[in-house]
């Protein structure tokens, strides 16, 4: 076993078999020594190569240098560390500062939040009636007015839209900021021409007479009396030409 001593040597640590670790000698040839080395089933619990490489590098390049770089190669970690370790704890000191809620006080949100509150029925459990939670009182506090076969929280806000849109209609800021043909101009004449009531009731049917004049050089007797061979569509498509034409409809 003295021959082979110093491969039982360089591979003791690892825990190898011996049978494992012996070279195959060709007995016809004594004189010739052919070594294979092979092993079979390693199997060992010691560091792996690369990382005892690495290790065993480390430890020969901090031997190399003296105590002063040592010191400042340690002290360089150690700054780092406590650097990183401030950032952090100013990184969620930062994220968990409960921000404070900013709450809507304007008169438009306090009246929104209170006709929305008005409709709730706290008497009901959420969980169990969702719908009756939310609009149960408001079902109860609003009747269906008068003329409507129904009513509900989007029929009630196009009555709102409505009465807004009454209120720019009758601007005078409107009326006189609009001195070309414009869609709004128009819708603001057509209004003011249904709301002019004694206007109405004195120009009487004069207006519509000279329409029929200008347009179709009728008078109404004739127009009542047009051909009746023609339909009343084909009437209409006719009206609406000459509109589109003068008007721009």
């Amino acid at each position: 076993m003295s021959r082979y001593k110093h491969f039982s040597e360089e591979f003791s640590a690892a825990d190898i078999n011996e049978t494992d670790a012996l070279p195959e000698l060709d007995v016809d040839e004594p004189h010739q020594l052919e070594f294979k080395l092979q092993l079979r089933n390693y199997a060992s619990n010691a560091v792996p190569l690369t990382a005892s490489y690495n290790l065993n590098h480390m430890k020969v390049y901090f031997s190399k240098r003296t105590r002063l770089e040592r010191s400042l190669i340690l002290t360089n970690f150690i700054v780092l560390f406590v650097a990183f370790c401030i950032f952090l704890s100013c990184f969620y000191r930062h994220h968990d500062k409960q921000q404070p809620e900013k709450l809507c006080l304007t008169p438009i949100c306090i009246q929104l939040s209170s006709s929305i509150y008005s409709g709730l029925n706290q008497t009901i459990n959420p969980c169990d009636d969702f719908y009756e939670f939310v609009c149960g009182r408001w079902i109860k506090t609003n009747i269906i007015p008068k003329g409507h076969s129904g009513w509900s929280t989007t029929k009630e806000l196009s009555r709102k839209n409505l009465i807004i849109l009454k209120g720019i209609l009758e601007q005078t800021s409107i009326k006189s900021s609009l001195s070309a043909f414009t869609a709004e101009q128009e819708a603001i004449k057509f209004y003011q021409s249904c709301m002019n009531i004694s206007e109405i009731e004195q120009q009487q049917v004069r207006p519509l007479e000279r329409f029929l004049k200008e347009n179709f050089n009728l008078t109404i007797n004739d127009w009542m009396n047009i051909d009746r061979n023609k339909t009343w569509e084909g009437l209409f498509v006719s009206l609406l030409k000459i509109l589109s034409t003068k008007y721009g409809f």
